[in-house]
């Protein structure tokens, strides 16, 4: 296998990654956590071929050999001097469905433990449950991997599991975007947009103040999940009508997540946290190609909504009143919203406290972007962390149909039955 020698140059962080790292700190409120995203899967990988793919793909990622020196500085390990990665294995073939189910459970419990240790950027772990089925253990930081780039990292897994010792040379790696992001910052459309967040930090709404549980101030985040599918037929109904009343799909579930959060906060205006993804892609792009590149090219658009100028009984009205929210701060994303949250904070003195804790993140990109994650195996268990984050409502398509999950700490909320 030919290893490639990526750039070992020190680059800086994004905003996004900044606000993960800092976010690693248990000196923040509701932090001392890595942001993550864990999944597990039942296969019919072989172990063997599995352990070589990643390696190969490690090597072919930098991302994946990235150190994180501090808050301001990255760099990438030289793929001779990265470790082979021993994928740890578990025989439990040998156990009945009850005693192999107990076997997972401690293999979860001992990688959340690992994970809690914030050294690993990524940990895989298989247990053979018979000849045939593998069953594989997946856990990614997201400082260097957003949520495209799972799919890009489990797509390449199960394609390198069948082809031996194949490395694809990458055109280009995350250091080019992170330098094109830095470079934007000398730009008069960045200064621009700086100056409109800067002028309406006064006016800018808090964060839904829905009732929590109290937890003691060395509180670290456990995250649950809930999620729910609905069919093709009603998701197509409800995309065929979107269509007609000229609201996107995104949209139209931000602004029933929306009705919520105002019904419990009860408040007249307040502020939703929504990630976008901002990786160049193919021809849509002028500047870089970065749709096979794993990275976190997360940005974050903060979505001001006014809970009292429409009926709420108007559920089109007020999608409409989300759509154009949405357009103001797409229009002026370019200081995004980890800046203006850094400003908000220095202006109101807040210190460690989180701000803006609701999170909305959509996948509806028109693309079967995510079905690299469905398509690696049959999904068992899955949830995502993210510190400073109290519910963080995911959509993404699955097979055609609309799968809605809420990632909420556990200890804040009554618990769901």
């Amino acid at each position: 296998m030919n290893r490639i020698i990526s750039t070992s140059n020190r680059f800086p962080l994004t905003n996004i990654q900044q606000a993960y790292f800092m976010g690693r700190n248990s000196n923040f409120e509701f932090g001392g956590i890595p942001t993550y995203v864990y999944y597990e899967f039942k296969t019919n990988l072989k172990y063997k071929d599995f352990e070589r793919s990643l390696n190969n793909l490690i090597c072919n990622q930098p991302m994946l050999r990235a150190n994180i020196v501090s808050i301001q500085e990255q760099t990438i390990v030289d793929t001779q001097n990265f470790p082979y990665y021993k994928v740890p294995y578990y025989d439990i073939s040998n156990l009945d469905a009850k005693q192999q189910q107990t076997q997972i459970l401690e293999i979860r419990e001992k990688i959340h433990n690992q994970i809690l240790n914030k050294k690993d950027m990524f940990l895989f772990s298989v247990a053979q449950m018979d000849n045939d089925t593998t069953y594989i253990f997946c856990y990614v930081d997201m400082l260097v991997a957003d949520a495209f780039s799972l799919g890009i990292l489990l797509d390449e897994l199960k394609n390198g599991c069948n082809i031996n010792d194949t490395v694809n040379v990458l055109e280009n790696d995350f250091y080019k975007y992170v330098e094109l992001k830095e470079n934007k910052k000398n730009t008069k459309r960045y200064l621009k947009d700086k100056e409109y967040w800067l002028n309406r930090l006064d006016d800018i709404p808090n964060s839904p103040n829905i009732p929590i549980k109290n937890v003691s101030d060395d509180y670290i985040p456990k995250t649950k999940r809930i999620s729910i599918n609905l069919d093709i037929s009603k998701w197509e109904n409800i995309k065929r009508i979107s269509k007609i009343k000229n609201v996107p799909p995104t949209t139209v579930i931000l602004t029933a997540y929306s009705m919520v959060l105002g019904f419990w906060s009860n408040q007249d205006r307040f502020t939703i946290n929504m990630p976008i993804s901002d990786r160049p892609i193919g021809k849509k792009s002028s500047e870089l190609d970065m749709s096979k590149v794993i990275g976190d090219f997360t940005s974050v658009m903060l979505i001001e909504v006014d809970n009292i100028t429409v009926e709420k009984s108007n559920f089109w009205q007020y999608a409409e009143l989300i759509k154009n929210s949405i357009l103001k701060s797409f229009k002026h994303r370019l200081f995004d919203g980890t800046e203006i949250m850094r400003e908000i904070g220095k202006l109101k003195n807040s210190g460690d406290k989180a701000l803006m804790p609701y999170v909305f993140t959509s996948m509806l990109l028109g693309e079967d972007t995510f079905s690299s994650i469905s398509n690696f195996g049959d999904i068992q268990y899955s949830f995502s962390q993210t510190p400073q984050v109290f519910i963080d409502c995911q959509a993404m398509e699955r097979d055609g149909s609309l799968f809605l999950t809420w990632d909420y700490v556990m200890d804040l909320f009554d618990d769901y039955n």
